[in-house]
């Protein structure tokens, strides 16, 4: 019997996907911003890869695509 997949590994994995197809953000969110870091997004999710692999609230700012 296999274990169910715990929610920090969906995150990570999640954040893994992210960087692999990153969308940069014009204006990142605080923890980028403070830390120097690229802010890379999932439109669907409205969060970056780093706030996702952390399992913390991303401040992010996402508009609809046009």
């Amino acid at each position: 019997m296999t274990r169910p997949e715990s929610s920090l590994i969906r995150a990570r994995r999640l954040a893994s996907r992210i960087r692999n197809e990153p969308r940069h953000m014009p204006s990142p969110c605080t923890r980028c911003r403070d830390n120097g870091r690229q802010c890379l997004v999932n439109l669907s999710s409205r969060r970056c890869s780093e706030c996702i692999s952390r399992s913390i609230k991303c401040d992010l700012v996402v508009s609809p695509p046009e």
